[in-house]
């Protein structure tokens, strides 16, 4: 009775061993991002998102594209539409896989939403 006691503790040792927590796999970003930022505009139909740094949200909504003077990165999403997901004053951090054409920028690898 003792080794069916001690046996079924060890299988269900086992079992909580082997079973997983439920999470993913933590994702491990070895690579800065190149661009971290808020964005000024999204340009849906052409899923383009132009990214200022150094600036607050507040700051972001207040651009006007026409009069601003200080460097803007534009970034073109690599085959994954926008669909919404963001918008002016979103801040972002983004990765570039390749540089685009000249009036695109850079091709954005990966975009991760950072606050909205």
């Amino acid at each position: 009775m003792k080794f069916l006691k001690y046996l079924l503790l060890f299988a269900f040792i086992l079992l909580l061993a082997s079973c997983s927590t439920g999470y993913p796999a933590t994702e491990l970003e070895g690579e800065e991002p190149i661009v971290i930022g808020h964005i000024i505009e999204v340009l849906e139909e052409k899923q383009i998102i132009l990214v200022v740094e150094g600036i607050t949200k507040e700051e972001a909504m207040e651009i006007d594209l026409l009069t601003y003077e200080l460097d803007i990165a534009s970034f073109a999403s690599n085959e994954t539409r926008f669909e919404g997901k963001y918008k002016k004053g979103d801040k972002v951090a983004i990765w570039k896989i390749e540089e685009g054409p000249e009036t695109v920028g850079a091709i954005a690898e990966k975009i991760v939403l950072l606050e909205k």
